[in-house]
């Protein structure tokens, strides 16, 4: 296989929490990269299986990778927010000048073996781009959903003049920090948009880390879309389609009761400006398609 041996300005950093069972797959897929990152940072987020053992040794085989353990931490819960902790350990500790772009990638992935190849070209080819990435196939075989210029968190890669502009990832305890990144390059100026035909693997359904059940999930998924500010009309909508999947609109509910508990409790975790941003993209997306049909109409 032929690879990039030249710089590729690529730092890539990966938050590991028991991740045991999945850093190996993840580890074979970037040494199958057709361009090689310059430096590979695993985290190790305390884990109490065998994650720190095993991303050991892929710091000892792989010539740029390195391990650190987190140890910059003072709360004992780990939620979300901790990916973020461990992402900005990895990044602000290794990253330097030569570093253009900077990848967050989950230790939950298998990447195709041209993704930062891909990625890179793409970055070379628009100067605006600022955010991006590919779309994950879940364990089931579907497709991740994403739309408004949102890039899936598991394996976004940003320019890293846009990261540090914005400020980095906001801490988040539900998540939703990867969709926020995204709101925030936008509303830089930068452009964030996900390659539909650049796909990766995804080892395990969205939200389901830790044993979690798919209902509890959904209904945390829907705590996040408060928390982050999004448009209530715009997050009934945004479910229509899903009412048709199994286990038959009881994901749905769970997802909007989860919406309502965050609206009841006022757990918003972002400031008004980004909301006031977020939401008037989001009702530009709904009013898109009315919009199109007058001017078929005229």
């Amino acid at each position: 296989m032929t690879r990039q041996r030249r710089s590729s300005g690529l730092i890539v950093v990966t938050p590991a929490h028991n991740e045991q069972a999945t850093l190996r797959a993840l580890a074979d897929s970037i040494v199958e990269q057709t361009v090689w990152p310059d430096l590979w940072v695993i985290v190790d987020d305390r884990s109490r299986d065998n994650t720190s053992l095993v991303a050991q040794e892929i710091a000892a085989e792989i010539p740029f990778a390195v391990m650190i353990n987190r140890t910059d931490r003072g709360d004992t819960e780990r939620h979300f927010a901790g990916k973020v902790g461990a992402f900005a350990t990895g990044y602000e500790q290794f990253s330097n000048d030569e570093h253009r772009f900077v990848a967050c990638v989950d230790a939950d992935v298998i990447l195709p073996d041209h993704y930062f190849e891909r990625v890179l070209k793409e970055f070379e080819a628009r100067p605006t781009l600022g955010v991006t990435g590919g779309v994950y196939i879940d364990p089931l075989g579907r497709v991740g959903r994403h739309g408004g210029g949102s890039v899936p968190g598991p394996a976004q890669v940003f320019r890293r003049l846009a990261y540090d502009q914005i400020g980095g990832f906001r801490p988040l305890p539900r998540g939703g920090e990867d969709a926020l990144a995204c709101a925030y390059a936008r509303k830089y100026g930068w452009v964030s948009e996900a390659l539909e035909d650049l796909q990766f693997r995804h080892l395990r359904s969205q939200g389901t880390g830790g044993g979690q059940s798919k209902l509890r999930a959904a209904f945390d998924h829907g705590r996040q879309d408060w928390d982050v500010g999004m448009d209530p009309l715009f997050e009934v909508v945004r479910m229509i389609p899903r009412i048709f999947q199994k286990p038959y609109g009881v994901a749905v509910l769970s997802r909007l009761a989860g919406y309502a508990y965050g609206a009841i409790k006022r757990t918003r975790q972002v400031d008004t400006d980004i909301m006031k941003f977020s939401r008037r993209e989001q009702r530009q997306r709904l009013l898109a398609p009315i919009l199109r049909n007058v001017r078929r109409l005229r």
